[in-house]
């Protein structure tokens, strides 16, 4: 499940280290590593925040 989340994180570090290789002197190895794993996470939780909750069951229970 966590799988399909990848896509885009592994896409901006790549874009992110591209970037820093074509236009700046160096690479922010932090930046460009940190900023693909909050993304990550940011990802996943907004996929969690999407998912309906059923109080209906629980309230029965």
């Amino acid at each position: 499940m966590l799988k399909k989340y990848l896509r885009i994180p592994i896409f901006a570090f790549i874009f992110l280290l591209l970037k820093q290789i074509i236009f700046d002197d160096g690479i922010d190895w932090g930046y460009t590593i940190v900023f693909p794993i909050f993304l990550y996470v940011g990802y996943i939780a907004w996929e969690w925040i999407n998912i309906p909750y059923n109080w209906k069951e629980n309230n029965n229970k």
